[in-house]
């Protein structure tokens, strides 16, 4: 089963965590049709995320929740976070996640 995390702040580059996800599906041992709709799901989500969240972070605002993405062989989770930074122990939680 494919699995992924992808992590998203307002100072991701959302162009290069995209590249590297479809580098990832490329490596990854399902069907090319299925591949690509994943890509397509995960890039319009993460697209739709960045802009909403670098919206909330720029009045001040906050915004943190995590989207799963998944069908039988795959399963994406993507965890955005805008408007705070992260406290030391949220980095060691998210380091020990992974």
């Amino acid at each position: 089963m494919f699995r992924a995390t992808l992590h998203l702040d307002q100072t991701t580059d959302v162009d290069d965590l995209l590249r590297n996800f479809r580098l990832r599906c490329s490596r990854a041992e399902f069907p090319e049709r299925a591949r690509d709709v994943l890509v397509d799901q995960v890039a319009a989500t993460v697209q739709q995320l960045a802009d909403r969240g670098r919206e909330v972070a720029a009045v001040g605002g906050a915004l943190s929740l995590t989207r799963t993405i998944e069908d039988i062989g795959y399963k994406v989770e993507i965890r955005a976070g805008f408007g705070h930074r992260p406290s030391l122990f949220d980095k060691l939680k998210s380091v020990l996640r992974r």
